[in-house]
């Protein structure tokens, strides 16, 4: 019994080791990948649409200065209160 024992422990131990060991993948420190973004449904409003007081004052930006923003909108009226 007692060597079943022993021959089990080293069993587990180099499985583990095994498992522990590095499958030929080099991605211990991998590059940032690039990602494209682009705006969906590019719309043009006024930044006081999009933008707080706070914010606009944070950005020096004039409250009727155009941006560009995505819309996300189905074209259908926002009902908040209807699940």
């Amino acid at each position: 019994m007692k060597r079943f024992a022993i021959v089990l422990t080293a069993l587990t131990l180099a499985a583990g080791s095994v498992a522990a060991a590095p499958s030929g993948q080099q991605n211990e420190n991998p590059d940032a990948t690039q990602v494209t973004v682009s705006a969906a449904k590019p719309v043009t409003v006024d930044a006081n649409r999009v933008l707080s007081a706070r914010e606009l004052s944070r950005a020096g930006i004039d409250a009727s200065t155009q941006v560009t923003v995505s819309d996300f909108s189905n074209g259908k009226p926002v009902d908040t209160y209807t699940r």
